[in-house]
């Protein structure tokens, strides 16, 4: 079996990001780098615009999401605990100690390490005229580095900066092809590749085929992420 690996970041920061799969592939390689788990890339408009937060692109769990809710994450970012680009980053999560408590109870602390997010680092990102806020955040307390973690907030503004730079008027288009987007969204339906190929009209072996190839396109470890994935960007 063939396990996929992604490139190296200085090649992934010199190529053109023109997919979604481009993004989704960058932030895992950050991931990597930095040792974090999990990635989240925010939109969060100001008090005077209105509007709530908007994900742009995440790993988590949707569960876990759902669980801690989006307003309380863009409360976070309402904090002192945010690191803007150049400052040396601190964790929110585990040696913020009570300064915690301007976003988040203990409670909601400790599910959030229950969640898997024993260690959390809280960036804002420029890009432009744009601001952006990030979540990265590992498993284990004391696995991210913080030299690695500024790394990571400064290609992630370069990241988001080369996504506005693109016309407004040209949509990034869909790494998927139609197939691939059938199968993902029947598998995101619950139904089995069986089921899949039935509705279709095609073979059991060609549905998994497909699935390989989305899984592959879309930077994911598995089945299951690539579904994730593809859910939560509007892919199918």
């Amino acid at each position: 079996m063939t396990i996929f690996a992604p490139p190296p970041m200085r090649e992934i920061l010199q190529a053109p990001i023109c997919s979604r799969s481009d993004f989704t592939l960058a932030l895992v390689q950050l991931c990597i780098d930095t040792g974090a788990d999990h990635y989240m890339i925010l939109d969060i408009p100001n008090t005077a615009s209105g509007g709530s937060a908007r994900v742009l692109a995440s790993n988590w769990v949707y569960d876990t999401i759902e669980i801690i809710g989006l307003d309380l994450i863009a409360r976070l970012f309402g904090t002192s605990l945010v690191t803007f680009a150049g400052q040396t980053p601190k964790p929110v999560m585990p040696r913020a100690g009570g300064q915690l408590s301007e976003a988040l109870s203990d409670e909601q602390g400790l599910r959030l390490v229950q969640l898997g997010h024993g260690e959390l680092y809280c960036l804002r990102l420029n890009a432009g005229r744009q601001r952006y806020f990030a979540l990265l955040s590992a498993k284990v307390a004391g696995r991210m580095q913080a030299d690695a973690v500024m790394a990571a907030q400064l290609n992630c503004c370069y990241l988001l900066s080369e996504v506005a730079a693109q016309p407004a008027t040209s949509e990034a288009p869909n790494p998927l092809s139609e197939r691939e987007r059938e199968c993902l969204f029947w598998a995101a339906e619950g139904k089995t590749a069986e089921e899949t190929a039935l509705i279709l009209d095609v073979s059991i072996s060609t549905v998994n085929g497909y699935m390989q190839q989305a899984i592959r396109k879309l930077a994911a470890p598995n089945r299951a992420k690539a579904i994730a994935i593809a859910v939560r960007s509007g892919l199918v």
